[in-house]
């Protein structure tokens, strides 16, 4: 399979496949004339996807796919990453809609009352 097929089938773009390639996350084989052949990388692709979709960094993917860390210990972590990202970004929205109900001109603006108001921090107010 060329980098084409192989873009239509996984609708990955090329320059992904040639980062992952660079990264060192696949190998694709030479053929006679030299080109990349992508048979083997495809489901390793699919899998470098499908985790990248969860926000899985690369390194963390190339540790899982060289035994250092397992799936499930590489998920965890990313789980708790997601969670803490989750809860930051349920923290600005709240001031958002805080802003938006005081209707807050951006002159009157007092970012010291949201920098560090429970909103933003996610700590109880004293």
């Amino acid at each position: 399979m060329n980098i084409r097929e192989l873009e239509e089938r996984l609708g990955i773009p090329r320059a992904n496949v040639r980062y992952y390639e660079k990264e060192g996350l696949i190998h694709p084989a030479r053929g006679s004339n030299n080109y990349r052949v992508y048979t083997e990388d495809a489901a390793a692709l699919e899998k470098i996807q499908l985790l990248r979709r969860l926000d899985m960094p690369i390194g963390a993917i190339r540790a899982v796919q060289a035994g250092e860390v397992t799936l499930a210990q590489s998920l965890e972590r990313q789980s708790q990453l997601l969670a803490h990202d989750a809860a930051k970004l349920a923290r600005a929205q709240q001031v958002c809609r805080a802003l938006l109900e005081e209707g807050v001109t951006y002159a009157a603006l007092e970012p010291a009352r949201y920098r560090e108001g429970p909103l933003l921090t996610g700590r109880a107010e004293p």
